[in-house]
């Protein structure tokens, strides 16, 4: 397997936060974090997202009705449901 270097981007806050995590959990790198939070998500992508108070000037988009991913599809068919959004 070949391994190929990623960046990514932080702000201020977030480096302070992980860098807070790792060094409350020793056991684990930024690699290991990194490679870990990435593959949950590849597998399962939703994301808890939390409200920031803050309203927007931007109008709203008309909401398209949500896909449901089954057991029974197959692969192909699941990324054409995810990327199609």
């Amino acid at each position: 397997m070949t391994q190929k270097p990623r960046a990514v981007r932080f702000s201020g806050q977030e480096e302070a936060q992980i860098q807070k995590f790792l060094e409350l959990n020793s056991f684990l790198d930024f690699s290991t974090l990194a490679r870990i939070a990435i593959k949950q998500f590849v597998e399962n992508p939703t994301l808890n997202l939390k409200s920031s108070g803050e309203v927007s000037s931007l109008p709203k988009k008309k909401k398209h009705p949500r896909k449901v991913i089954t057991k029974n599809q197959t692969t192909e068919q699941n990324e054409m449901n995810i990327y199609n959004h």
